[in-house]
């Protein structure tokens, strides 16, 4: 007898073998999809942390700009008030 089958003679028995089979498979669903949850929580929070430091950097560029547009506007007022 395969080691998979169920005795036919007790249909009590037959339930509760199949319930148990039937547990394992749900337990094995569950289990891929806390792992797919997972994996993409972690992905997820990659692109996060990619993105901040990004847009972090890209704020820092841009501040630099403000800098320098700020400077050069001073100096041209500076020189049209001078003239």
């Amino acid at each position: 007898m395969p080691s998979n089958a169920v005795p036919q003679t007790d249909p009590d028995m037959r339930h509760k073998v199949k319930s148990i089979q039937e547990d394992w498979e749900n337990r094995e669903l569950v289990e891929i999809v806390q792992m797919n949850i997972l994996a993409i929580t972690a992905y997820l929070n990659k692109i996060d942390t990619s993105t901040r430091y990004k847009l972090a950097r890209i704020n820092e560029k841009l501040t630099k700009l403000e800098r320098t547009l700020d400077f050069c506007e001073s100096a041209v007022k500076n020189t049209l008030e001078n003239e």
